[in-house]
């Protein structure tokens, strides 16, 4: 059965004769993590806000945890964390100062809002600037900031709008570590990137969107699987890779066969079973391989062949 926390249906917003986003429909299930793709244009953006109530479709629906984000926009707030792509931040407070007005916001004051705010710092590795003035951080521990405060209030689906974007390699590996942790709290996460190798490392699931059309919606398993029936190999062979080619290249199940030095890299249609006695069959003709690798497509590669780079 589905326990989908968050429904798009057949949502529609147009800007006079503009439609950003058009018939878009897409479901999150509980404890994922879906990434949300697409050029810059492709109506992630309008799609993030009218999920998090700041904007309304013109046709069909969105629930968050069963809320209406039209009929009923409080609820939907209280279930969602919202972390925009571009945060202005209160320059002149520390850090401290900045989670503690936002707990007061939430109603949580005094000792329960300091408990609250230290709990969120030790979660984002905020402890350390706890007494920094905001003005002074660095891109990577602004963005730790503003997801702190995204969390006060314990929101049961985050939606990041870009998180990544402008943070070093070592602020990204933290983020995608956060991430995990986050999910493994049993939150369900919406993330949208043009980043695209960030999101294959951590999503469950996958919505790519061009031209405010959604072009696939399902799991990353599912969209980076080849062909039903067909294997990608990687052969490693000692010396003489053309001779290990040539071999191949007689195997009617072997297909689209590229030389990279010393692999050969193939389609092959059959199934895991059938790999050893395809191996011992190109051993006894002469191959000299020395390893074997299944390989799947990249996110680039897929995203690449099902969308056709237009710009709405």
């Amino acid at each position: 059965m589905s326990d989908a926390v968050v429904v798009v249906d057949n949502v529609t917003r147009a800007f006079k004769d503009f439609r950003a986003v058009d018939r878009v429909s897409f479901e999150v299930q509980r404890g994922q993590i879906f990434g949300f793709i697409g050029p810059n244009g492709a109506g992630k953006t309008t799609t993030i806000r009218m999920l998090a109530t700041l904007d309304e479709p013109d046709q069909g629906e969105i629930t968050v945890c069963g809320c209406n984000t039209i009929d009923d926009p409080v609820g939907v707030r209280r279930a969602l964390g919202y972390m925009p792509d571009n945060v202005g931040l209160y320059e002149g407070v520390q850090v401290w100062e900045y989670l503690e007005f936002f707990a007061n916001a939430y109603r949580v004051f005094g000792q329960p809002a300091r408990e609250l705010v230290e709990e969120i710092m030790q979660l984002t590795d905020l402890v350390d600037v706890r007494t920094k003035l905001v003005s002074t951080l660095s891109k990577g521990m602004r963005q730790r900031l503003v997801l702190a405060k995204t969390l006060l209030h314990d929101p049961e689906v985050l939606v990041l709008d870009e998180p990544a974007a402008g943070l070093d390699p070592h602020a990204r590996i933290w983020l995608r570590s956060l991430l995990k942790e986050l999910r493994g709290m049993g939150k369900t996460i919406i993330i949208s990137s043009h980043i695209l190798a960030e999101l294959a490392d951590v999503c469950d699931a996958i919505g790519v969107i061009e031209q405010g059309n959604l072009v696939y919606a399902g799991t990353m398993d599912d969209l980076l699987q080849e062909e039903r029936g067909v294997l990608r190999l990687k052969l490693r062979v000692f010396k003489n890779a053309e001779r290990t080619a040539n071999i191949l290249r007689t195997i009617e199940r072997v297909s689209d066969l590229k030389i990279d030095l010393n692999n050969l890299r193939f389609k092959y249609a059959g199934t895991e079973e059938d790999i050893p006695s395809f191996l011992q069959g190109i051993l006894a003709q002469g191959a000299d391989v020395t390893a074997v690798e299944f390989e799947r497509r990249n996110l680039e590669e897929v995203f690449l062949h099902i969308t056709q780079g237009a710009v709405a």
